[in-house]
């Protein structure tokens, strides 16, 4: 069931990016000079908030987005160790557990905002509407808060990562892993 609800979201997007394309009146133009070690490709990575992380401490995870032009859709997988963190409710007002969605990307539909903490496992998709213009440059597209359950050492992997223009066009990405390291009080 996981697979048919993942294909149904993942073709959303796709028709949600479709439908900007086909409402959008002015052509998207960049006006941002966007230097990259690697031309033409973004850089997704997360910025941890607080070190050293404690045992029962609450921090942060911004999702980063470098170097990225003419962005308009983001769609997004993170896991972690359940065991060692527990993600913690960015809205109270909504049902189930919500990640902050950043200031860069303005998510004018959001496909998903799903958090599986049992699997450890986050999922995000976003969509830019008509008559915000696609994003170029940097910024921060989700938070994501953690509480420390117990001491070790929990990965925070991009498990999926797809961005795309407008027009629907995927933008070349890459990506950089992380490990949170907890210690006892």
């Amino acid at each position: 069931m996981t697979d048919t609800f993942s294909e149904t979201i993942r073709n959303l997007f796709l028709l949600c990016i479709g439908v900007w394309a086909c409402v959008a009146c002015v052509p998207a133009v960049s006006t941002v000079s966007v230097p990259s070690a690697t031309p033409n490709t973004a850089v997704m990575s997360f910025d941890l908030t607080k070190a050293p992380i404690l045992v029962g401490s609450v921090f942060t995870a911004n999702v980063r987005l470098d170097h990225v032009a003419r962005l308009a859709g983001v769609e997004l997988q993170v896991v972690y160790d359940p065991a060692i963190l527990e993600e913690q409710d960015a809205d109270l007002g909504k049902d189930g557990l919500q990640a902050a969605w950043g200031k860069f990307l303005k998510p004018d539909f959001v496909v998903q905002n799903l958090a599986e903490p049992a699997q450890g496992k986050i999922s995000l998709a976003a969509v830019q509407l008509p008559p915000s213009q696609p994003v170029s440059g940097s910024g921060v597209l989700a938070t994501i808060t953690f509480k420390a359950k117990s001491a070790g050492s929990s990965p925070l992997t991009f498990n999926l990562v797809n961005l795309s223009t407008s027009s629907g066009t995927f933008i070349e990405r890459t990506f950089t892993n992380t490990q949170v390291r907890v210690i006892p009080r």
